[in-house]
């Protein structure tokens, strides 16, 4: 069962709850207690480090699936870029969390690289992809 669509057709009223039959009420109730919990990761708390991780994981667990914020495997160079880009202010150099600009001038000066940045960080990603199985 397409688990977006199910949502999307209840939220839209297009099926109401009383027509479900009991795989979709099981169903109802997976969604609803994934939502309760990233309600109850979100209830009061400061936004930490480890907040998106944990969001990705409630959503997962409740079947509505979300990458893990952390993995830029399945962006190209270009949407790497704009992705770190629009989390800086207009004024500052955009750079990957794990990939910095300091690492990449430091293999610019021993000739490791000859890549622009961006073009340096998807090779990076793509390769730690291959090796170790997250970017």
């Amino acid at each position: 069962m397409n688990r977006r669509k199910f949502l999307a057709d209840l939220v839209s009223g297009r099926c109401h709850v009383t027509q479900l039959v009991p795989n979709q009420q099981v169903t109802l109730i997976q969604l609803l207690t994934g939502l309760y919990e990233v309600h109850q990761l979100l209830d009061g708390k400061e936004w930490d480090a480890d907040m998106e991780n944990d969001l990705a994981q409630a959503l997962n667990k409740a079947g509505l699936p979300c990458r893990d914020p952390h993995d830029d495997s399945a962006m190209s160079r270009e949407e790497l870029q704009a992705h770190y880009e629009q989390q800086f202010e207009a004024d500052e150099k955009a750079e990957h969390h794990r990939y910095g600009t300091a690492a990449w001038k430091q293999n610019v000066a021993i000739g490791s690289t000859r890549l622009g940045y961006w073009d340096w960080v998807y090779e990076q990603v793509q390769a730690a992809w291959e090796t170790e199985g997250r970017a």
